[in-house]
């Protein structure tokens, strides 16, 4: 059981109902926006005492979509993602082991043997998968090379099982439903449901893109595990359970 994975969804209900009550008074800054950003601050600071900076950031992130979502002005905008890099690189430059990963992601074959050997397998990974993959069960690197093979890089399996490909149809297929999700929340019949699509999507899609980003070495490494096909009972029940109140949304057009 992870309690974080249950966190992230609890803050997107949070603010939902939150930014639908406020309505107008979000055009404030200091009793407007940042009472809000609260619970998802200390949540934030719950979770990073795991120490887990990935998930705590998502969750961060997902708030100020929300309230881009709900139409905060311009100017706070700019600030509250200004603050929040600032937040995000202090955290990730603090802790040794966080700042090695940094400094590796640029050239991890040559930290192999250290920080680096996670995205060196990957890329290797990917790369043995060609065209069109190695095969179904073919595979070599999840067999005691490839670190968390079933988790946090479940992708770099499958580019070497399916090839580009396969690859390729795996984020066409999060694509499709990036964009249906949207369009739910589009047609949402209020604000509160809008709301609560948008930080869904905001939540598996920050996911995606980090996941398939650490795996292809665009993006450091994090634990962030792939919505749906990661192999985790807490991830995927709250994923689940977060599309099963999209689908009930969708059908109350």
């Amino acid at each position: 059981m992870q309690p974080s994975e249950f966190a992230k969804y609890a803050m997107v209900v949070f603010m939902a109902g939150a930014l639908d009550r406020r309505g107008a008074a979000i055009d404030r800054l200091f009793t407007g926006i940042i009472p809000l950003l609260v619970v998802p601050g200390v949540m934030f600071l719950l979770i990073l005492e795991q120490p887990n900076l990935s998930t705590g950031g998502s969750i961060l992130i997902c708030a100020l979509v929300m309230l881009f979502a709900a139409g905060i002005q311009k100017r706070h905008m700019a600030l509250l993602g200004a603050g929040g890099l600032v937040v995000g690189a202090f955290y990730a430059w603090s802790a040794p082991y966080r700042r090695e990963r940094l400094l590796s992601f640029r050239d991890p074959f040559a930290k192999m043997s250290d920080e680096g050997y996670q995205l060196s397998q990957s890329l290797i990974a990917l790369g043995s998968g060609g065209l069109f993959g190695m095969g179904l069960g073919q595979g070599r690197q999840k067999f005691a090379y490839l670190p968390y093979p079933e988790s946090d890089f479940i992708f770099a399996v499958t580019g070497e099982t399916f090839g580009f490909i396969g690859g390729l149809i795996v984020v066409l297929l999060f694509g499709l439903l990036l964009w249906r999700t949207i369009s739910i929340a589009l047609r949402a019949r209020d604000k509160y449901a809008m709301y609560v699509v948008v930080g869904v999507a905001c939540m598996i899609f920050a996911h995606v893109f980090e996941n398939i980003g650490m795996a292809m070495g665009v993006m450091p490494v994090t634990g962030i595990p792939l919505p749906f096909i990661s192999y985790g009972g807490s991830n995927m029940l709250t994923n689940m359970l977060a599309y099963g109140i999209v689908l009930n949304i969708a059908t109350k057009w």
